[in-house]
């Protein structure tokens, strides 16, 4: 298909997850991290990192656990 591959969308909305918490942007930053952790479903093994990452930066910013 056209689409690009599926750890590649996992990066960059990781990484624009990564520049809005530096930058302050609490709620955009959650819902990057967010989709991160909803690809995870999908994703390879390789890509575990990345999503660990993601569901730990969820909970530091929303005081969240679970």
């Amino acid at each position: 298909g056209d689409r690009p591959p599926h750890g590649l969308q996992v990066v960059v909305a990781l990484e624009w997850a990564r520049l809005n918490e530096r930058l302050g942007n609490r709620d955009t930053a959650i819902d990057a991290y967010g989709l991160v952790a909803d690809m995870w479903q999908h994703a390879d093994d390789l890509l575990q990192s990345f999503v660990s990452e993601a569901r730990e930066a969820l909970q530091r910013l929303t005081g969240e656990s679970g």
